[in-house]
């Protein structure tokens, strides 16, 4: 049985009143809470280690395009040998970094936004 220290509010061990106590008291971690604690863990995917050619493929198509459509994404994680999900995440975290260095280079830099999404004042 998995145990963890929680602060608790009720009774307080060292003093016996029945207020919020700041005393770290092991409590075991209720069943419904049990299963989630232990299926998040082993369902977790590994991280992708990706090759030098998928690496300098995916860096050449950001160059050109900072958003793929779903199906240049599909067609282009079948040339890797990746799944769209893999595709899309690294496209994600890719402009996010390239997000970071524009603004670091100039604060004031706008960068792109998704074709075809609007702001909400532009209706």
């Amino acid at each position: 049985m998995r145990v963890f220290t929680v602060i608790c509010f009720s009774l307080c061990p060292a003093t016996g009143e029945s207020s919020h106590c700041n005393t770290p008291v092991l409590c075991p971690v209720p069943k419904y809470f049990r299963s989630f604690l232990t299926e998040s863990r082993s369902f977790r995917r590994t991280r992708t280690v990706f090759t030098h050619e998928q690496l300098k493929l995916m860096e050449e198509r950001f160059n050109q395009d900072k958003y793929l459509s779903t199906h240049g994404r599909n067609d282009f994680a079948r040339q890797l040998k990746l799944t769209p999900l893999q595709v899309k995440t690294w496209f994600q975290n890719r402009r996010m970094k390239w997000k970071k260095e524009m603004l670091k280079k100039d604060p004031k830099a706008v960068t792109t936004r998704a074709k075809g999404r609007p702001k909400k004042d532009e209706f």
